[in-house]
């Protein structure tokens, strides 16, 4: 065999294989994307990134599912307080059926630009707290929580950095 062939033969198994290590990293990244999960994996906390922020929500979980099922679930089955604006920054349980959640809420905001991602002040964010008990069949209550202030809800905060993706 000619030296041109040999290197040639070389090249593309390097090819193939930086392109299988790409595949292999992709295929782990997808995988090990676990999202934060309480009482017992009944309800997930995905995040979304864009720009500079993590916009988080919050769903009612469905282990059984496959993976290309599993989104349409999640966009069904969203936890989210009736009548605000805003997103969920962080979850502890509270008892074996129930989680308390911090709400960042968005008060007086001004029509956006659709697909815009803009930033409000602090004048404009609320810091709630939700309480979440898991039902049966696959439902929940949510309502405000008015139990003890403990060091979790004290270590709380309104993100000032939050960006907002007008959708509408």
């Amino acid at each position: 065999m000619k030296k041109s062939k040999i290197i040639g033969i070389i090249a593309i198994i390097g090819i193939i294989g930086i392109i299988g290590i790409i595949g292999i990293i992709g295929i782990i990244a997808i995988f090990n994307d676990n999202p934060e999960c309480f009482l017992k994996n009944g309800i997930c906390m995905s995040s979304f990134e864009y720009s500079h922020s993590t916009e988080k929500s919050l769903y009612r979980n469905n282990e059984a599912l496959t993976e290309d099922k599993k989104l349409n679930w999640i966009n069904l089955h969203r936890i989210y307080p009736k009548n605000e604006i805003g997103f969920w920054n962080s979850c502890t349980e509270i008892s074996s059926k129930s989680i308390v959640c911090s709400f960042q809420q968005l008060v007086n905001i001004k029509k956006c630009v659709p697909l815009s991602i803009d930033r409000y002040p602090i004048e404009n964010w609320r810091l709630k707290f939700y309480e979440i008990t898991l039902l049966d069949n696959d439902q929940f209550k949510i309502k405000n929580y008015i139990g003890r202030k403990n060091s979790w809800i004290e270590d709380q905060h309104i993100n000032v950095k939050q960006e907002v993706m007008c959708d509408s």
